[in-house]
């Protein structure tokens, strides 16, 4: 609640001076996971501080949201060059790979999205827009290359029963489609 209040009355001009602060912090704590995290449902995502457990990648939504506005919009006027464009996303890329080896895939593949969605709402000119579509795409095949071929040993039982997509309310219905199952009715 304290929190919440100090969001309303916290003028959104100052978000620029505290973006470059609130990533970094987000970033240690992502990296202060590996060596103090407490571990909860098969992922070390939580710092356990007496009764309250806090988990830095929910918060890594909002400062990467406030990062990457700001960026984007102090280099607004350099924008063509490809560097501008490219350099946050880099950076992101470091803390959705903080954030995957807890692991924690589903927020990763947030962030990932957060990061897409504020990218394509940049201005950039339709050259370099087309080459980072590329980009994307071959990244996206790529990925889906690696999870058919390797995906038994990249990742973890129950994240693979998360693809038991194909009729999932008569095979798995009482165990890895009851969540499936559920939102269809």
């Amino acid at each position: 609640f304290i929190l919440f209040l100090f969001v309303i009355v916290f003028p959104t001009k100052n978000y620029k001076k505290l973006s470059i602060f609130l990533i970094t912090i987000i970033s240690l704590a992502l990296v202060g996971l590996l060596i103090y995290g407490y571990a909860a449902n098969n992922a070390v995502s939580w710092y356990k501080i007496g009764p309250v457990t806090i988990q830095p990648s929910e918060f890594a939504k909002l400062a990467i949201i406030i990062y990457l506005a700001v960026y984007y919009e102090k280099h607004r006027e350099d924008m063509d060059e490809q560097w501008n464009i490219l350099k946050p996303i880099l950076f992101i890329i470091v803390i959705v790979g903080l954030v995957a080896i807890q692991p924690d895939m589903g927020t990763a593949l947030i962030i990932m999205l957060i990061t897409l969605i504020v990218f394509y709402g940049v201005p950039i000119s339709k050259m370099n827009r087309s080459m980072f579509n590329k980009i994307f795409i071959g990244g996206v095949i790529v990925v889906a290359l690696v999870l058919i071929t390797a995906g038994s040993k990249l990742l973890k039982s129950y994240q693979l029963e998360r693809f038991n997509f194909l009729d999932p309310c008569v095979r798995y219905q009482e165990d890895s489609g009851y969540q499936l199952c559920n939102s269809f009715i």
